[in-house]
């Protein structure tokens, strides 16, 4: 995690942009998880980026994190020059990574897998309490065959997904995937063996393919233009997706799919 409380101010610290290091070693003693309450370390090795995780195994509901994704984060609150009140906030039904209040934004960032039901979940939670969402998902998470959470980002979305790619945001499009199938003769079948050539031994050929088949569980991909990552660059929008109003919040991309 990025954030830390001090458990006797209650003031939250964020060690990478404010680089208070002899505050927070200071008070290494007082430093706590803001979630659960329990005793939290100060991480600040040469090779790792500066975060804070727990003291001993707990039911803590902030799951652990990996460097990657504490690298989104931290990319994400640079570009939107974001404040530590805005990192990993509390707001009861939900814990996004990122919240800017005045816009009512969840900013959601995925370096791991996760099931369609809880993509889901997730974003409905937002949407029922009147929050936009905006997930941004690291680009290790493509595969041939595309995720479900990514598919129903992708309707979601109108037809794109947000992906974290060498520290820039991209938008993708997933268009189905085609391969061309070698025109070829395969042997007719025929009931009677009279009927085939040459008295007998030779059988009529048929063609196939010389087209082009559409696979289904293969994705191609298509890249829109590197994002402009500011807030004012952002649309709010609602999609109804099976019934539901879903709050979603989108960059100001253009269609580059349709062209």
């Amino acid at each position: 995690m990025l954030i830390a409380k001090n458990i006797l101010t209650d003031e939250r610290y964020l060690p990478y942009t404010e680089k208070n290091y002899e505050e927070i070693i200071n008070n290494k003693d007082n430093l706590v998880c803001p979630y659960c309450k329990n005793k939290v370390i100060f991480v600040n090795g040469q090779e790792k980026i500066e975060h804070f995780r727990h003291k001993v195994e707990n039911n803590c509901s902030f799951e652990p994190e990996t460097i990657e994704h504490l690298n989104m984060k931290l990319f994400l609150i640079n570009s939107l020059k974001l404040n530590k009140e805005q990192v990993e906030v509390n707001l009861g039904y939900s814990k996004p990574d990122l919240f800017i209040k005045e816009k009512n934004l969840a900013i959601e960032v995925q370096h791991s897998p996760i099931s369609e039901q809880k993509f889901i979940e997730r974003t409905s939670n937002y949407s029922k309490n009147g929050i936009y969402v905006l997930w941004i998902f690291d680009s290790c998470l493509y595969k041939k065959r595309v995720a479900s959470f990514l598919r129903k980002a992708h309707e979601l979305y109108f037809g794109r997904v947000y992906f974290f790619i060498k520290n820039k945001i991209v938008p993708i499009h997933f268009k189905p995937k085609q391969v061309w199938v070698e025109e070829k003769e395969i042997p007719e079948y025929i009931d009677n063996f009279e009927d085939y050539k040459n008295n007998g031994f030779e059988p009529y050929y048929n063609k196939v393919g010389g087209y082009y088949k559409t696979l289904k569980t293969e994705k191609e991909i298509e890249f829109g233009k590197t994002i402009d990552i500011k807030l004012e660059n952002l649309l709010f929008s609602r999609n109804n997706w099976k019934t539901n109003n879903y709050l979603i919040a989108k960059f100001n991309d253009e269609v580059f799919w349709k062209k």
